[in-house]
């Protein structure tokens, strides 16, 4: 069960992580 729990943080963060990216590159594509 904790390595299952450990799987689904991680899937947690990486959600997060792309979320943050998705909505930095439309600013980087307007600077550029």
């Amino acid at each position: 069960q904790s390595s299952i729990s450990m799987v689904n943080e991680m899937n947690g963060l990486l959600m997060r992580l792309g979320q943050s990216v998705l909505s930095f590159l439309p600013s980087f594509y307007y600077k550029y």
